[in-house]
């Protein structure tokens, strides 16, 4: 007769005030009274916020998104409804958060999926789960995508698993366990400090599951020596068998596991990816380590794996596929260059190196460079000004001929935020305000041109005519004579740190990370463009007539045709 296993809990979690910011909870799911067809679901959760919540209002929260998502499921995964249920519940806490100017909002909760002796877990944030199998305690590895990580297999009988919250973890789970008996008191959890702990056995043929659920010291002890008692066993038992290779087959089952779900994620369509257009970079490293330790894998390199994800990652979000042609590599001049700003001008390239404070220069059509010796501390930005240059550090603007000769004309402004040059102005986006200088003045001073608590932490300034701003939201802010327009940008998913406009060109160009975003004028995403094997970091760049960029990153002159 084949047995299926039920499984009975402790939950650990503290008493908590009616209201509070930051706390954690356990909720056990039992669907099989409605339908047998759905699993039971194991829940510990943990929330940080400025804005205070009520703690029964969130837990009931979980439980009614986790019912309504597992009766409305149709052909998708238990992974990847959890998921789904997760991100709901965040949003749904998040719009509560709107009416309070304290909009933080930290959530981390694992779930345990179990049906017919198979247990998925999915984690979003910093949680834990932890296996105590023949005797042996280990934390169970993760296929981790961004916040998420998913992994799942058999449980055996006897099998303890272990859901935690950080604080929890950090104070009780190691080693020491198995010695423990488990003695804790709830009184003296903290209110992030919650745990669920499930032990299975065999139980009859039908999946009818037996909850004890210990929140009151007396049910709480009996339950603790229960549970105590036969992990005991347990590593009583380990020691006259093979438990070191139960687990490593257990835990080669749950690599083989992963492999299968990497090879899900490259060859079908990712939620996530999907849903927040997550950089494959972020979420892979885990994973990764995980692939490499299976033999048959296919995966060979970071740099592959990473090449099919970002490749999935395009095909998803309807990125065009470009190779980026490395014109030149500096690392030959100096193993530490810290390439940072350049510019073109009068058909040169003129690219400025952090560490040596030197300037690089050379005919675009020649790529034969030539280092000029700058002798300014840590400098921030090189520019163009009428018809000579500007390098700029933390504090002054110094000027230089194109042969790059220093002039002795200087402006000490003390602090700068980030600076452009135009028109023979000097302008400056600090805090909230923009201030220009005229640099013709006998006494060059800072005048205030705009103002607003929009640009304050903004991420990149650009001057043509109008004064544009990237805002900390990767939002296009336009200033006419100091004055914020109404302009229209369709951005709400990614995350800009440099922008390219020019009112000659027939777009608008933005950078995030490796990727290059065309806009419209009217602010419409036309293309992305992305080379899935380039993996570093744009730092500055350059449209020439709609036709080519050309930008630097770390070390490297690149180009791209469009």
């Amino acid at each position: 007769m084949k047995h299926l296993l039920d499984f009975r809990t402790q939950i650990f979690s503290p008493k908590l005030p009616e209201k509070l910011n930051r706390f954690s909870g356990v909720e056990v799911l039992n669907f099989h009274e409605e339908d047998v067809d759905l699993p039971q679901i194991l829940i510990v959760y943990e929330l940080n916020s400025e804005e205070i919540f009520e703690s029964r209002l969130v837990s009931q929260l979980i439980k009614d998104v986790f019912h309504d998502y597992f009766f409305k499921k149709e052909f998708q995964s238990n992974n990847q409804v959890a998921e789904e249920a997760i991100l709901s519940i965040k949003h749904k806490l998040i719009k509560i958060l709107k009416a309070s100017e304290k909009n933080k909002l930290d959530l981390n909760l694992i779930c345990g999926i179990f049906f017919e002796n198979k247990l998925s877990i999915v984690r979003y944030g910093k949680t834990y789960a932890t296996l105590v199998r023949d005797g042996a305690i280990n934390d169970l590895e993760f296929a981790s995508e961004g916040y998420f990580g998913s992994t799942q297999g058999n449980v055996k009988h006897s099998d303890v698993l272990i859901f935690s919250t950080e604080k929890f973890y950090e104070k009780f789970i190691n080693q020491d366990l198995l010695s423990r008996n488990l003695k804790f008191d709830e009184e003296d959890l903290e209110p992030t400090s919650s745990s669920l702990i499930f032990m299975f056995f065999k139980g009859a043929t039908q999946n009818v599951k037996t909850v004890v659920g210990t929140r009151s010291k007396k049910y709480a002890k009996q339950t603790s020596k229960f549970i105590s008692k036969n992990i005991n066993f347990i590593l009583l038992v380990s020691l006259i068998s093979f438990s070191f290779f139960g687990y490593r087959y257990y835990q080669g089952y749950q690599e083989r596991k992963n492999l299968e779900y990497f090879n899900g994620l490259i060859s079908e369509t990712n939620f996530l990816i999907q849903t927040t257009g997550e950089e494959p970079s972020s979420f892979s490293e885990k994973l990764l380590t995980q692939i490499q330790k299976v033999n048959d894998s296919n995966v060979n390199s970071k740099e592959e794996l990473l090449t099919k994800l970002k490749s999935k990652y395009n095909q998803v979000n309807n990125v065009k596929e470009v190779t980026y042609k490395v014109l030149y590599d500096f690392k030959e001049v100096n193993p530490r260059i810290k390439l940072n700003s350049f510019i073109i001008f009068n058909d040169n390239y003129y690219i400025l190196d952090q560490d040596t404070s030197k300037v690089y220069s050379s005919k675009v059509s020649e790529l034969k460079f030539d280092s000029y010796e700058t002798k300014i501390d840590k400098p921030i930005h090189i520019d163009r000004f009428t018809k000579s240059l500007t390098v700029i550090n933390n504090s002054t603007v110094y000027y230089f001929a194109p042969d790059m000769n220093k002039n002795d004309a200087e402006i000490k402004l003390g602090e700068i935020g980030i600076p452009r040059v135009y028109m023979g102005f000097i302008y400056e986006l600090k805090d909230n305000k923009i201030t220009r200088v005229d640099s013709n003045s006998d006494t060059p001073a800072r005048e205030l041109w705009a103002e607003s608590d929009k640009i304050k932490d903004a991420r990149d300034l650009a001057i043509d005519y109008d004064i544009y701003v990237l805002d900390k939201d990767s939002n296009l802010l336009k200033f006419t004579k100091g004055i914020l327009q109404d302009l229209k940008f369709n951005n709400s998913k990614y995350t800009f740190n440099k922008m390219f406009i020019d009112s000659n060109l027939s777009n608008n160009y933005f950078v995030s990370e490796n990727k290059i975003f065309q806009y419209s004028k009217e602010g419409d995403l036309k293309n992305i463009y992305s080379d899935p094997s380039f993996n570093e970091k744009i730092t500055d760049f350059v449209i020439l007539k709609d036709k080519k960029i050309i930008f630097i990153s770390n070390s490297k002159l690149v180009e791209l045709d469009l």
